[in-house]
């Protein structure tokens, strides 16, 4: 038959026979059975390329991670790279004419060359086969600042109350807005520096107190906007806090009547937006400050007894709510555990901050009945170790205040986190993001009934690659923050049901959803979901490589495709340089998962870069060895 044949390699220019860029053009190739076709030869052109260095315009020095936009003037090639420690980078690219533009957290963008906006910029032009250096970048550091004190409604300064602010500057990059914060200092006072022009929310919180936007409002939709101008500062922007409410106790052993210490009690409000928790002292005695009026759920759990909601409930399904009228102390809420009894399965590990791998002392850690839905809870003591037994064959999960809780080997699929529960467990818990003050809520029904689904675990992920993590309560609401404007990939793990995903935009302050939950059949790990827009999932595991958690030197990336069409996912390295072709295929709308083999290549961080339809997605993932 006849064939189109072509060839690529690092660093030069793809090329069909015979010389042609497109395989349009190419010169078809004849095969015929039992023969070799010989002379059918290339000669390659080396791929041109961008470099230069981006640094800070008053100081000199050189800007790590600065990203820089390169794009063609006929809009049909973008591509994005990030500059090393050194401020350099380079971009390898085909010829053509480009505008280049650099950018960093807390910086002016810039085009070439020291150009402002996109209309004026110098054009680049790259020739076939040639490199062009010294495109380089002196960018400004915004100048806005916001400052002001917080203090409690005595007048009394709050030290380490954290002020918060979130809003929209220039467009820098698409619905990405500016998002920073700082802490007060031992006289309530706090200055936020870097902020580009442009209107901003501002919140304040603090222990013990409420949440409070400024100007004195309770929450985001009613908070007043204030205005930054470039190179001034926005004083007086003071908040007044709020006492909220407590709620305290005593946690015993049942069996003797001793206290328990560090024992830890936590409480979580509808949606449990409002999770917060405290450990026992060794009187066994918490109080958990802080707290909006409303009802609540308080659970209780220590090292080697079984966890229990107030008052005396296995599961939060049948738990008594706690209604707390701030500013006043809900006193009494008490706790009397059993110690774990010997059965079947005996069920230990240890729960670690993946970054620093130090214990998480505000761990659950659950065992879940794949079959009825049957739930145990505990948690882990100050070295993080758990223990506990059932008389079943669980799914294992941890989750901790302030954490991305995770199935039994690190993955947030139930179905595949069943079948790692066997065995000591070791679960490497990721800090929630936070990249605005924006909220999701939502609701999660089984499509067959229509009854809520609690307890389940519900992943947010942007389309920076941040996560953010919430659980359904009992009415399966479930409430995300912390988030900013654009699109939320959902997915929702609960055992018994298949693992769902969706997406939904976030406009403005708040966004809104409903998903519907369909009974898993069989112990596959199973996943719906019907594609809108394109999407590139964090390649997981992440970290990977000898050194890592994972000890892996392979790692799974997914990604999904709303439509047909010539794609491909390639891997760079900081210098730009592709290292790895995962995929360059013509492929049928859906979901996709592939495996890129790290073995021999350098540690370090890498980009990978999924394109298709004009459309291109970029993530990093970090290989350690």
């Amino acid at each position: 038959g006849e064939y189109v044949v072509g060839v690529k390699a690092s660093g030069f220019e793809p090329q069909f026979f015979n010389g042609a860029a497109t395989p349009d053009k190419a010169t078809k190739v004849n095969v015929t059975a039992g023969q070799t076709t010989s002379g059918i030869d290339f000669k390659l052109n080396a791929l041109a390329g961008i470099s230069g260095t981006v640094i800070d315009a008053v100081s000199g020095k050189s800007i790590s991670r600065a990203e820089v936009l390169i794009e063609a003037v006929n809009g049909h090639f973008k591509h994005r790279v990030l500059t090393g420690r050194d401020g350099k980078y380079h971009a390898p690219l085909p010829a053509g004419t480009y505008i280049v533009r650099a950018m960093a957290p807390h910086y002016a963008p810039e085009w070439y060359k020291e150009k402002d906006d996109r209309a004026n910029a110098d054009q680049v032009v790259v020739a076939t086969g040639a490199t062009v250096d010294d495109i380089d970048f002196t960018l400004d550091r915004w100048g806005g600042v916001i400052s002001g004190k917080v203090a409690d409604e005595a007048g009394n300064p709050i030290a380490k109350a954290w002020v918060r602010v979130w809003g929209h500057g220039p467009i820098l990059t698409p619905r990405i807005p500016y998002f920073g914060k700082a802490e007060t200092n031992q006289n309530g006072e706090y200055e936020i520096i870097g902020i580009p022009p442009g209107k901003y929310y501002v919140s304040a919180a603090a222990k013990g107190y409420m949440v409070e936007f400024y100007d004195n409002q309770p929450d985001i939709r009613n908070a007043d906007q204030v205005e930054v101008k470039n190179n001034q500062t926005t004083s007086g922007i003071d908040f007044s806090l709020a006492k909220g409410g407590s709620i305290s106790g005593r946690v015993i052993d049942e069996k003797t009547g001793q206290p328990i210490g560090h024992a830890f009690v936590g409480v979580r409000g509808k949606g449990f937006a409002n999770s917060l928790g405290s450990r026992t002292d060794a009187d066994g005695k918490y109080v958990i400050t802080g707290l909006a009026s409303g009802e609540y759920l308080v659970y209780a759990a220590a090292y080697k007894y079984r966890g229990e909601f107030y008052d005396d409930s296995p599961t939060p399904r049948h738990a008594k709510p706690v209604k707390v009228t701030a500013p006043g102390e809900t006193k009494g809420i008490d706790f009397a555990l059993l110690p774990v009894h010997k059965k079947r399965h005996k069920l230990t590990g240890v729960v670690v901050d993946a970054s620093s791998g130090k214990p998480i002392s505000t761990t659950v850690v659950e065992a879940l009945d794949p079959n009825t839905g049957r739930y145990s809870f505990t948690t882990t003591n100050e070295y993080g170790y758990y223990e506990m037994e059932t008389d079943y064959a669980p799914v294992i999960r941890a989750f901790a205040i302030g954490y991305v809780g995770q199935y039994a080997g690190n993955t947030p699929n139930w179905q595949e986190g069943g079948k790692s529960s066997a065995g000591e467990l070791r679960f490497a818990l990721e800090p929630q993001a936070e990249t605005g003050l924006a909220t999701l809520t939502g609701t999660v029904r089984d499509e067959a009934t229509g009854d809520p689904v609690s307890n389940a675990f519900m992943y947010g992920k942007d389309e920076m690659g941040n996560t953010f993590f919430a659980l359904t309560d009992n009415e399966g609401t479930f409430t995300i923050t912390g988030i900013s404007e654009g699109t939320l990939e959902l997915t929702l793990s609960g055992v018994l049901y298949e693992v769902t995903r969706d997406a939904v935009d976030v406009n403005g302050t708040n966004g809104s959803t409903q998903l519907n939950a369909r009974r898993a059949n069989g112990t596959l790990a199973v996943e719906t979901n019907s594609p809108t827009r394109m999407f590139l999932d964090q390649n997981y595991p992440n970290p990977f490589g000898p050194a890592s958690s994972a000890t892996t030197v392979v790692t799974a990336v997914t990604f999904r495709l709303p439509a047909a069409g010539r794609v491909s996912l390639r891997v760079y390295n900081l210098l730009g340089k592709e290292v790895a072709t995962l995929v360059n295929d013509f492929k049928q709308a859906g979901n996709y998962t592939v495996t890129w083999n790290a073995a021999g290549m350098p540690a370090g961080l890498y980009i990978y870069r999924l394109e298709t339809n004009g459309s291109v997605l970029t993530r990093k993932m970090t290989f350690l060895k």
